[in-house]
């Protein structure tokens, strides 16, 4: 637990760095060449990833990588909201009340299923193979031990006739 929440606390700070990099620069910088603005944006940007990538690890830790995501864009959109009100002097509008609870919904129907696994189960398989270009016929007769019995003896011709 105590990674998570390191994790998100290092997660705040590089996207309020992250945030300065991108878009401070069209407050603070207008009379500025584009080579000038980009340099100083990949000064503040380097901050960020100091602190981005020792995030990612310590969140890998404890999260997998769909919440660690889901994390990292709730987090970078309730940085840029109040970046937005307050340091770039934008009002506040209700879209951004709206897209809360789209966020929090999002989060809510896709944390729980992150830890489950992909299994394919073995019909589907079968299926593939049978289906599949460049699959020799052998591996179809295997497969088809699954399928129902009117199935298998076809298939058993199928193979006897092409020898």
């Amino acid at each position: 637990m105590l990674a998570i929440v390191s994790a998100t606390l290092m997660r705040i700070a590089s996207n309020a760095f992250m945030t300065f990099a991108w878009y401070a620069h069209i407050k603070t910088m207008s009379g500025r060449a584009q080579s000038v603005k980009a340099l100083m944006s990949w000064d503040v940007a380097l901050f960020e990833y100091l602190l981005q990538v020792p995030t990612n690890r310590i969140g890998s830790s404890e999260l997998p990588l769909p919440q660690l995501k889901i994390l990292q864009e709730i987090i970078s959109l309730s940085v840029f909201v109040p970046f937005a009100v307050f340091y770039m002097r934008k009002p506040l509008r209700l879209d951004y009340g709206w897209a809360a609870p789209c966020m929090l919904a999002g989060c809510l129907l896709h944390l729980p299923r992150a830890e489950r696994s992909i299994s394919v189960p073995r019909e589907t398989q079968c299926h593939s193979v049978r289906a599949g270009a460049g699959c020799d016929r052998l591996a179809r007769m295997r497969c088809s031990s699954r399928t129902s019995s009117t199935v298998r003896p076809v298939l058993a011709a199928m193979i006897s006739t092409s020898r």
